[in-house]
């Protein structure tokens, strides 16, 4: 992806496209490179090990979790044909 990034600035080299700036494939590459850069700067400023200390504690999270566990065991056994 950052390779797709940097080829989307030839509009600045000598590749430029009188027809178009930018093709929308290289526009929604610069979009997830800038998105990419706003995560990494904002996960600068959050402290992730108290993030997911709180998450953890959170009962409803634990219920979530526990819910999927149940699922997957049951597409388990349905692929085994194992009847409960």
């Amino acid at each position: 992806m950052p390779l797709k990034n940097f080829n989307s600035f030839r509009l600045f080299g000598p590749y430029h496209n009188v027809r178009a700036l930018l093709y929308p494939a290289e526009i929604i590459d610069l979009l997830k490179g800038l998105i990419m850069a706003a995560c990494v700067y904002a996960m600068t400023y959050i402290d992730t090990s108290m993030m997911y200390h709180i998450i953890k504690s959170q009962s409803v999270i634990k219920l979530y979790l526990f819910y999927n566990m149940l699922e997957v065991i049951r597409s388990i056994c349905l692929k085994h044909s194992i009847r409960r």
